[in-house]
């Protein structure tokens, strides 16, 4: 039932519905922070460190290394939304992104790509293990839904020192296809804050 009533809704903000320009035209999203005075603050707080970091691009599989937006029925449904697209590749909008995000901290000496000439002491190697629009069919409700496997390498070490899962989830308000980016927005914010904390207690 909650299937059919998804279609239906899709007229709204996942399906062809959607009032579109041309066939070959869509809305295009960006990933973005929004953090909390009170991240912000704690943020601020944290101690900058004295070495420079390069992120890897996430070796990511078939079904996310594109620009459109992933979506899972049920956990087994595979699909991509329509009317909306990413503003570039996923793997290349989420390493441009992280780097954006970690730098705008300016509590890192140096964050770029691994080949910037930087002289890197980390690298941080991005796993997307989710990055897509849940259907649950028995709540009824529609999420954003966001997981990162993380991992700290050291090159001097030669070795992982560190790694951590990063999720979170947003509901998708109203069924609305103005809403799904901030649904990722919201979730994309929670991890990166996560982020930034274990980073810099390197």
């Amino acid at each position: 039932m909650f299937i059919k009533y998804f279609l239906v809704m899709s007229c709204v903000f996942l399906g062809g519905c959607v009032n579109l320009r041309s066939g070959d035209q869509f809305e295009q999203i960006s990933l973005n922070t929004h953090y909390s005075q009170k991240e912000k603050a704690a943020i601020e707080k944290m101690n900058a460190v004295g070495w420079q970091l390069a992120i890897e691009r996430a070796p990511i599989s078939g079904f996310y290394n594109t620009n459109q937006v992933a979506v899972v029925t049920g956990g087994y449904e595979y699909s991509y939304a329509k009317g909306i697209r990413w503003i570039d590749r996923l793997p290349n909008l989420l390493q441009d992104t992280i780097i954006q995000v970690l730098d705008k901290t300016h509590k890192i000496e140096g964050v770029g790509y691994p080949a910037m000439g930087l002289n890197v002491k980390y690298r941080l190697i991005l796993g997307l293990e989710k990055f897509q629009i849940f259907l649950d069919e028995k709540r009824k409700e529609q999420k954003a839904e966001i997981v990162l496997s993380i991992k700290l390498f050291d090159l001097k070490e030669m070795k992982i020192i560190d790694k951590k899962l990063f999720s979170a989830k947003s509901i998708i308000v109203n069924n609305q296809l103005k809403n799904i980016a901030k649904a990722f927005n919201k979730a994309f914010s929670q991890v990166m804050f996560s982020l930034v904390q274990w980073v810099l207690s390197h």
